[in-house]
């Protein structure tokens, strides 16, 4: 159910489609675009299915955060569907294209924003369940600090392609620096969540 929410748009949003804008085809960036809203349709028919009422949502540059109201004793499932559902989306639609024999742009886009929401970083959907699934047992601190090493390792080896393919992977590791380094205060999953990326 959607009750009026609060829509907030963040510089960073604004800054990452100049960017965009800059560096791709108009025929990329159309793709792209459809490939994203896809993408939240997915987390949308969820919070519908689950009868859920959206309190707010937030364009950033690391994509759209809608948060929910989330009622006491909630079931983490609840919450995991609809966190999943985008990336579950995006891959289905990369199988359909690709079995089809439509292995262009976007078959490839939606496979990549699959895989690309389901990193550990809390900002995005496969961090924000991670968190979900640990938060408040033993293994909380421990998962937080596997993820921070593989959120480094991951920017290390974008860093490295740089210099090994080209400027081309520059954008994936400036996004990568900026996921790193606004983990500790994303909005991603606190007490309300959604949630793609």
């Amino acid at each position: 159910m959607i009750c009026r929410p609060r829509i907030r748009v963040e510089f960073s949003f604004l800054a990452m489609n100049a960017m965009i804008f800059l560096l791709f085809s108009c025929d990329e960036i159309k793709c792209f675009y459809s490939v994203c809203a896809v993408h939240e349709l997915g987390h949308l028919l969820a919070i519908c299915a689950m009868r859920d009422r959206i309190n707010s949502v937030t364009f950033s540059a690391f994509g759209i955060v809608i948060e929910t109201s989330k009622q006491s004793g909630e079931a983490i499932w609840r919450t995991l569907t609809i966190l999943l559902s985008g990336p579950i989306v995006n891959i289905a639609i990369f199988a359909i294209l690709f079995f089809t024999g439509h292995c262009g742009t976007a078959a490839f886009l939606n496979l990549a924003a699959g895989i690309n929401n389901l990193l550990p970083y809390p900002q995005l959907d496969g961090g924000a369940a991670i968190a979900l699934l640990t938060e408040g047992t033993v293994f909380q601190r421990s998962a937080e600090t596997i993820l921070f090493a593989l959120r480094c390792g991951l920017s290390a080896i974008l860093l490295a392609a740089c210099f090994l393919v080209g400027t081309e992977i520059l954008p994936f590791f400036i996004v990568s620096v900026m996921l790193l380094i606004t983990a500790s205060d994303s909005p991603k999953f606190r007490a309300n969540k959604k949630r793609d990326a």
